[in-house]
């Protein structure tokens, strides 16, 4: 466990990286992220109820009403660039505290982390004014209360995922690991939290749709319109590789990264996957179950966009996060074997 003096420095650690992403934004917008400011400027709730993406827009307006508290003719662009930004902030902070909790050496924590969260996906993503940031540091918030068995708020940070964006369902499955991986009652308390979960969502679901379209009849094309579009089970190998490329992306800013970034990510990304690859054998019981939840997540995330819009970066943001968790405790290993870090 960190002592009280490290307080300020993670505290010191949260206000750089949001200034870092505040000021460093990459004008990167696209039409779904300026309809989301567009929607928010509006005040209609209705139009601030998208069916994948139902807290985003609310929260970000609340955020503005506050912000006009102190200006009145403030703009919701830039109060939802710096939601974004803080969302990352905070999610690096989330991350370094879980990998403490799962006994991950502090120095390997901090390493990795920080890592994961200046990838290029966070910073592409940080000041766009869509969901991802968010949606990463709810994904976080679930693993966290997870791994210290609060199942009800690990339930209700579950349904705030995904009311912010549908896809979080399938981190649900990972943060049951980490609950109750270890745990005797476990298919009891699992079942208790599935069926919590399922039954909150499923009556939230129904109360804004009915908000958002006022017919109950119409929330089945409301709820899945965007699942019509796009050709699901088509296992193409040219899928399978816009879906690594669009990843890497997020990693290593593969697309639109200066060459320096992406050589920098390259190094430092495959140094650690070698490292962590040769310490393999040697993960302790702790380690693998957060290595179980790391990976199952990653699996049913690929699995998912593979077939959905695979060619999409936004989709792939915390896969530098995934990957990090999944990492960090043969790191770990080989932190404890190296002298120069013990």
């Amino acid at each position: 466990m960190l002592t009280s003096k490290y307080r300020n420095f993670q505290l010191v650690l949260i206000l750089l990286l949001f200034g870092l992403y505040a000021n460093w934004p990459l004008h990167t917008y696209t039409f779904d992220s300026l309809t989301y400011v567009l929607d928010v400027q509006s005040g209609q709730l209705q139009k601030m109820l998208h069916p994948h993406h139902m807290l985003y827009s609310p929260a970000s307006f609340v955020l503005w009403q506050l912000g006009r508290l102190v200006d009145g003719s403030l703009h919701p662009l830039p109060v939802m660039q710096l939601f974004g930004a803080l969302s990352f902030a905070l999610a690096w902070f989330l991350l370094f505290r879980l990998m403490i909790h799962w006994e991950i050496d502090s120095t390997v924590g901090l390493a990795a982390s920080l890592l994961a969260v200046l990838t290029y996906g966070p910073f592409r993503f940080a000041t766009i004014t869509e969901p991802y940031a968010l949606h990463v540091l709810l994904v976080l918030l679930m693993f966290l209360l997870a791994s210290h068995k609060r199942t009800v708020a690990l339930v209700t940070a579950s349904v705030l995922a995904t009311l912010n964006m549908q896809t979080a369902f399938l981190f649900f499955p990972s943060a049951l690991i980490l609950a109750f991986g270890d745990d005797k009652e476990r298919i009891r308390n699992i079942t208790k939290s599935v069926v919590a979960y399922a039954i909150i969502c499923l009556i939230l679901y129904l109360f804004f749709g009915y908000l958002a379209m006022g017919s109950l009849s119409a929330l089945p094309a409301w709820f899945g319109k965007y699942a019509v579009d796009h050709r699901w089970w088509d296992p193409s190998p040219v899928k399978l590789i816009t879906a690594i490329l669009a990843a890497s992306d997020c990693v290593f800013g593969l697309a639109t990264a200066p060459s320096i970034w992406r050589t920098i990510s390259w190094v430092l990304m495959t140094s650690v996957i070698v490292v962590s690859i040769y310490f393999l054998r040697d993960w302790h019981k702790k380690h693998r179950q957060l290595a179980c939840a790391s990976a199952l997540a990653l699996f049913l995330q690929f699995a998912f966009y593979y077939q959905f819009d695979a060619g999409s970066p936004c989709y792939w943001t915390i896969v530098p996060t995934l990957i990090a968790l999944l990492l960090s405790g043969p790191l770990t290993i080989a932190a404890s074997r190296s002298k120069w870090l013990t």
